[in-house]
């Protein structure tokens, strides 16, 4: 993919953020959370292992 083309996806994603805080102020405070009331980002590594060993296995021909 060329140089211009994340360039131009960069900043698009720029406009589509700036868009959302206009329209949806309120979810620029607002956080996911668990039923458990743990916050979603928690669980972040253990998505990353899981993720890691499916792309291992994808790799061995599983």
């Amino acid at each position: 993919m060329a140089e211009g083309s994340n360039q131009n996806l960069a900043g698009q994603m720029t406009m589509m953020m700036n868009l959302m805080m206009e329209y949806f102020p309120q979810f620029a405070s607002a956080s996911v959370t668990l039923d458990s009331g743990t916050m979603v980002g928690a669980m972040a590594p253990q998505i990353n292992t899981a993720l890691g060993k499916i792309a291992n296995q994808k790799g061995k021909g599983w």
